[in-house]
């Protein structure tokens, strides 16, 4: 019996202690918070792009937006497809869903009842976000709101709360969007009591005008508020009073105490003051709310986004980051960029390692039978061949090549990841080979001088004018067309101009003389007749038994000169 006792005992401090672990992950947990539900009349999406379920039905599309993927989701009846979105999850669920079902790790289950019909073919719109222990109303849900009073000194009470003097002009409250009612009253000044509905931050300028106040005024206290740690922005009432630690005088009577500082949960609470006391509060330690991270990737150096938001570069050493749901994305040039949800509990330190994946191979471009082809790629100029890119992006491309005188070519090729390509375009010859001859000739191809004596060019294909000139000479002239690959050798020969010039010498004893032209010797000696280039000429007769004797004459073209020289002896110079 006793043994029995002592088991129903154990098991009785065992079952107490299991329900005390279940409320304080319970207590801990943070919640989902649903902040609309609506209707969309007028988005097209499901017109556009419609889903059916395994009936053949057509199934309706919750739009969610939120901040808190990953999270499971389900209804009371199914679910037909999920798809995450940038900032939302879009849901394909059945008509006639009633209840939507969110499940996540450090979250209460929350189980929506949906306040509306669920129609197929219908869109509809929800805002998902969350509330955690000792949040009291998320950040985004306050809205600042300052005070620019013309009178210092003026007691403030918000919604009723025991008034706050402030010294201040100029004063700062934090509170929850909708309707307030603030009363502002000083003595010898009438009092002025408001209701506003704040749905933004806004600026409001209060005067005060002198008159009767018929409030009664309170005999202050004061109150010495700290914190652990340090530093935590102080509300009371939701005005804005300082940092902690702090000694503030307040008026007497119960006010709300809030300290926010990041990466530490808000704290809400209660305290009253009496007339002329001076209380410490215990010293308010704040409860934590982030963990640490830290990233690496390869390679490093790579842009990391935290929430949409551009921080640095990698490597990220250990840094604290308030607890909740995150999106990491990392991006580094020619690298698929990876991302990242996760969740940050209390204390939580994590680490994340990226290996990103190239988004790149190796292009290598040749050509032949020649190398020096400009090389494009989707029309740009890249370089010339041989060409290498060890780091080509990964994609589709149009390669081509063009050379001078050549053919070019092209080819659509594809890059993949880490891998190689090595292309050969052939180039095709559009040209021939062109040799010209004409000695002792100054040559021109389509009027322009090009060499003397000999000339080789590669052409492209066409028709072209040679020419061929020389000094007393006609011109060569010769019109070729050119054929890819048939080469050609020419040789052009310019023609002399010439004329004729018959020389004779009197007496008959003075047959034989030496004939000089331009004081050259020429082989044939009196009578002659010898045909020359046209021009001007000195011609001298020379004979042992006579004196010389030069006549000047000129030679035309196709003209036929005669000379005839009378000589004398020496001894008949010397009787004349």
């Amino acid at each position: 019996m006793l043994n029995k006792m002592k088991f129903r005992i154990l098991s009785g401090k065992k079952l107490i202690f299991i329900l005390f672990i279940v409320i304080m992950l319970n207590l801990f947990s943070a919640e989902f918070i649903v902040k609309d539900f609506k209707e969309q009349p007028n988005d097209i999406e499901l017109q556009r792009n419609p889903v059916r379920d395994v009936n053949r039905e057509y199934a309706a599309l919750i739009k969610i937006s939120t901040d808190l993927i990953p999270f499971s989701f389900q209804t009371n009846i199914g679910v037909v497809q999920t798809e995450k979105k940038v900032g939302e999850f879009w849901a394909y669920v059945p008509s006639g869903t009633t209840y939507l079902i969110f499940t996540k790790q450090g979250f209460n289950k929350l189980r929506f009842a949906v306040p509306v019909t669920v129609k197929s073919n219908t869109v509809y719109t929800m805002t998902l976000g969350s509330k955690g222990y000792g949040m009291g109303i998320a950040d985004e849900d306050l809205v600042q709101i300052t005070f620019n009073l013309n009178e210092s000194d003026v007691y403030i009470s918000k919604d009723n709360s025991a008034p706050i003097q402030k010294k201040e002009k100029l004063i700062v409250y934090k509170v929850p969007k909708g309707e307030h009612k603030f009363k502002f009253f000083k003595q010898d000044f009438n009092e002025i009591i408001k209701t506003w509905d704040f749905q933004k931050d806004e600026s409001i300028q209060i005067t005060l005008e002198r008159g009767q106040t018929t409030t009664r005024m309170k005999l202050p206290g004061f109150i010495d508020i700290s914190s652990e740690p340090a530093g935590a922005e102080i509300f009371i009432d939701d005005q804005k009073m300082g940092v902690t630690p702090i000694y503030i005088e307040l008026t007497a009577g119960e006010h709300k105490l809030t300290l926010r500082k990041s990466f530490y949960y808000t704290y809400n609470g209660t305290f009253e003051l009496a007339e002329r006391e001076t209380k410490t509060l215990p010293k308010i330690d704040m409860k934590p709310k982030f963990g640490y991270y830290e990233v690496t990737s390869n390679p490093s150096g790579a842009n990391f986004y935290l929430d949409n938001k551009l921080l640095g570069k990698t490597p990220v050493n250990r840094k604290k980051i308030e607890s909740g749901t995150h999106l990491l994305k990392i991006e580094y040039e020619l690298y698929h960029p990876e991302e990242k949800d996760f969740v940050i509990n209390d204390g939580d330190d994590e680490k994340f390692e990226f290996d990103l994946k190239p988004a790149f191979g190796e292009l290598i471009l040749n050509s032949q039978p020649e190398s020096g082809a400009d090389v494009y790629i989707d029309e740009n100029l890249m370089g010339t061949t041989p060409f290498s890119n060890k780091k080509m992006p990964s994609g589709n491309y149009l390669i081509r090549i063009e050379k001078e005188l050549w053919m070019g070519a092209e080819e659509s090729i594809t890059i993949y990841d880490g891998q190689k390509i090595e292309k050969t375009l052939l180039l095709t010859r559009n040209f021939a080979e062109l040799k010209v001859i004409a000695n002792n000739s100054r040559i021109f191809l389509d009027d322009e001088y090009v060499a003397d004596n000999a000339f080789s060019k590669k052409l492209n294909k066409g028709k072209y004018r040679l020419k061929a000139t020389r000094d007393k000479h006609n011109t060569a002239e010769r019109e070729i067309f050119i054929t890819p690959g048939n080469d050609l050798e020419i040789e052009l020969k310019p023609t002399p101009k010439v004329g004729s010039l018959s020389i004779t010498s009197n007496p008959y004893e003075s047959k034989g003389a030496e004939i000089h032209l331009n004081d050259l010797k020429q082989k044939e000696t009196t009578p002659a007749v010898i045909p020359l280039l046209i021009g001007n000429y000195n011609v001298t007769i020379k004979h042992p038994k006579f004196l010389e004797q030069t006549k000047p004459v000129v030679i035309n073209e196709n003209e036929q000169i005669k000379l005839d020289f009378d000589l004398v002896t020496y001894e008949g110079s010397m009787l004349s």
